[in-house]
């Protein structure tokens, strides 16, 4: 297995079949559809209180799909957006659909006014500059009733408007430039933000386990490979106030450095990878054991890690497996 299996997919005129996916005992996979010419990448998706399932094309627009009864199939599709690029993120929260849109850097909130099932009504939340590669991914729904929006290091440290919960000696605190992945958390009740943590290289998705604690799966660099200081990709337990030591190429803080106070732990390293969609299992049908997992898909080996957690002090270890691999899954 190697970096290059993606390529498989390129190269591929429909969803692998079930049949090169590997899954665990007990567990069968079926292709419920495969993306059309016209529909492009999908980078996201979500269901909507009616059960459909809302996708966004990585180019630009949303799909809404109704699934049939069964689960098995897709009966209708129809195009709810064709605005919005790159919608990394998608939540639906108070009778709006939230939209992380990473190529139109901002956060926004989508209604549909007049009931003809198309989302006409589009606000700006927040705008956030910065690059688009390590960008705007997910977001989640907290239960707390806010929306955490998580960001790699391409995207630049909020200032103003903010309520930072990080500490006050930090660098970016004290005027410094920093490169550095983040998380936000939003009230739509109170319309307040807060800087959660920061820290962070790359993570793409986000989600709580059913103890109510976040988590995500941060990326490595891999130009450090084999260096003294290279920081495997790694599920990381998301606090209030954590610094998980990432400052770009040439200041992170080694994994092994402890003289700084607010350096946080991850709850442990997977190894290289391509982290992408965080996903917990306590809302699915599974047996007991996976819905206490959380689940990290790695794009670079096309496979779905079970991370199997254990609290430890005020914190988290884990055991992972191999949940699902396909040549290609990504």
């Amino acid at each position: 297995d190697n970096y290059e299996q993606w390529r498989q997919a390129s190269e591929s005129d429909s969803g692998p079949d079930p049949v090169q996916l590997l899954a665990r005992p007990g567990f069968e996979v079926e292709r419920v559809r495969s993306a059309a010419d016209h529909e492009g990448s999908w980078v996201s998706m979500e269901f909507d209180p009616q059960g459909r399932l809302t996708i966004a094309r990585e180019d630009k627009g949303l799909l809404r799909m109704t699934l049939a009864r069964d689960g098995r199939s897709v009966t209708e599709v129809q195009t709810i957006n064709d605005t919005l690029a790159e919608c990394r993120g998608l939540v639906y929260a108070d009778g709006s659909l939230y939209a992380q849109a990473n190529n139109a850097k901002g956060m926004y909130r989508l209604d549909d006014r007049d009931g003809d099932g198309r989302f006409e009504a589009s606000t700006l939340l927040r705008e956030f500059p910065g690059g688009v590669g390590h960008g705007r991914n997910d977001l989640a729904f907290g239960p707390d009733d806010a929306i955490y929006a998580i960001f790699g290091d391409s995207v630049e440290l909020p200032k103003d408007d903010v309520i930072d919960l990080t500490s006050p000696f930090r660098e970016a605190r004290r005027g410094q430039p920093t490169t550095e992945g983040h998380v936000l958390r939003y009230s739509p009740q109170s319309s307040k933000w807060h800087l959660l943590c920061s820290g962070l290289r790359n993570p793409f998705g986000i989600d709580f386990n059913d103890d109510g604690e976040a988590f995500t799966y941060d990326a490595d660099a891999e130009f450090d490979m084999g260096s003294p200081w290279y920081r495997p990709t790694r599920l990381v337990h998301v606090v209030p106030g954590g610094d998980y030591g990432w400052r770009g190429r040439t200041k992170s803080w080694p994994p092994y450095d402890a003289d700084h106070a607010d350096f946080t732990l991850p709850a442990g390293d997977i190894g290289k990878g391509s982290p992408t969609a965080v996903k917990s299992g306590a809302d699915s049908a599974f047996p007991a054991h996976y819905r206490h997992a959380m689940f990290a898909l790695d794009w670079a080996y096309g496979r779905i890690l079970a991370c199997h957690l254990v609290p430890r002090g005020a914190g988290y270890v884990f055991r992972a497996e191999t949940f699902l691999k396909g040549r290609p899954l990504n």
